[in-house]
């Protein structure tokens, strides 16, 4: 296919109702088993990382005559449970999406998990309409699989049926690929880490921000969208006598995401989401995104 013409390029400008729309199709239709619509949602080089930390699926990298990946992630992890997704805050930034939600899954033999994550959804025009080209899930493995080995029997059994499940649809590979999750990341550190910076940035501490941070070229975007700063900057995204707070944070992979809110002194405030990108060798922060609602 040739270059898309200026004016279809205009028309497929990322106004924040189809962004947040194409997001939320993509829970539908894992809710109504719809796969061959849950495919089409994504463009030709997709990706998804469920969760961040195990290794993605990429569309278009599997073998000849092998089934799309994308495709064995469905079959791995969606046919055979009933999953509904809860919302519980949704902030657009051109074109991605950062949603922080529960997942409720109803395992094939009646298990039941209940998950925090923070999803980001990146999305762009794609062959004359928008597509999802990265789907990142951020939630904590270790932890949901010690919910569901501490379920009792029915736990154990369908531990064993997903594990069952990943070698019939992805091999041995798709097994100890997804298990690196379980072993690679920051974890409790980076949820610490965290914490740190909210005592730093609440005492108007510089240096105390600025030692969480790797030392060569960090990068600050507040908010995702605008132009990118350093963490010495930070400090005046908190206007006088605000406090900035942070809920439920969680790890994965080098990842720790959050909720925040800034609260209090000479303005009226803000909320969104936070993702903390981890350097694997310092462990300290290398990027940090702040999705801020701008409806709050």
């Amino acid at each position: 296919m040739g270059a898309e013409r200026p004016e279809l390029v205009k028309r497929m400008e990322l106004h924040r109702e189809q962004v947040l729309a194409l997001a939320k199709e993509s829970p539908a239709c894992v809710a109504k088993h719809d796969k061959s619509s849950w495919l089409a949602l994504f463009g030709k080089s997709g990706v998804i990382e469920d969760p961040v930390g195990a290794a993605p699926h990429v569309r278009g990298t599997g073998e000849a005559g092998e089934a799309d990946p994308l495709e064995r992630f469905y079959e791995t992890f969606i046919a055979s449970n009933k999953i509904e997704m809860e919302s519980q805050l949704d902030v657009v930034a051109e074109g991605e999406v950062a949603r922080d939600v529960v997942i409720h899954t109803v395992l094939k033999n009646g298990a039941q998990l209940h998950v925090a994550a923070y999803l980001l959804y990146k999305i762009a025009p794609e062959a004359g309409a928008l597509r999802i080209q990265r789907l990142a899930a951020h939630w904590d493995l270790p932890r949901m699989s010690l919910q569901v080995m501490t379920g009792g029997l029915r736990g154990f059994i369908a531990m064993n049926q997903v594990t069952y499940r990943m070698l019939r649809c992805q091999g041995v590979g798709g097994v100890i690929n997804y298990m690196r999750g379980m072993f690679q990341g920051i974890f409790d550190r980076g949820q610490v880490a965290v914490r740190k910076l909210t005592d730093a940035l609440n005492h108007r501490d510089p240096q105390g921000v600025g030692e969480l941070f790797v030392e060569h070229d960090p990068i600050v975007e507040w908010p995702v969208g605008g132009k990118p700063m350093g963490p010495s900057e930070l400090l005046a995204q908190l206007p006088k006598g605000a406090r900035f707070a942070i809920e439920r944070p969680l790890s994965a992979g080098w990842v720790t995401a959050c909720r925040f809110a800034v609260t209090g002194g000479e303005s009226p405030g803000s909320r969104g989401i936070v993702f903390f990108h981890f350097d694997p060798v310092s462990e300290h922060i290398a990027r940090a995104r702040f999705f801020v609602d701008d409806a709050a």
